[in-house]
């Protein structure tokens, strides 16, 4: 209930905000969404919720350039989603702010996507950034 208050506050007092489905890739049954909420020129907060993955440890996720189709290179590092944190026992939950302005990441060219604990090069959910 905090967190949902504090996202609430946050969307209230900035500028744009925008929630992109993520889709399972792979079979891995990781759907979820990731909200975007522009703080100022410079900086966009971003929350990813996914459901958690079914094997143990932490995992990449990323803002890449490209589609979920064809990923290129690394725009942010988002970091990593880790089970063990905000989780409620079914999804994940991942909060960090891109030092990046809300043009570079909605450029039309760009996507966010998750990685399998087990191997970086799986990946296990991704959605387009439009």
């Amino acid at each position: 209930m905090r967190r949902a208050a504090m996202l609430v506050l946050l969307l209230a007092c900035s500028g744009r905000s925008k929630t992109i489905a993520m889709h399972e890739q792979n079979n891995s049954g990781q759907d979820g969404f990731a909200t975007f909420v522009e703080l100022d020129s410079l900086h966009v907060d971003v929350t990813e919720v996914l459901k958690a993955s079914t094997f143990p440890g932490a995992q990449a996720s990323h803002i890449h350039a490209g589609h979920c189709d064809d990923l290129r290179q690394i725009i942010f590092p988002i970091s990593y989603l880790d089970g063990g944190f905000d989780s409620d026992g079914g999804t994940i939950t991942f909060h960090a702010v891109a030092d990046a302005g809300w043009e570079t990441l909605f450029n039309g060219d760009s996507a966010i996507n998750a990685h399998d604990p087990r191997d970086n090069t799986l990946y296990v959910s991704c959605g387009d950034l439009q």
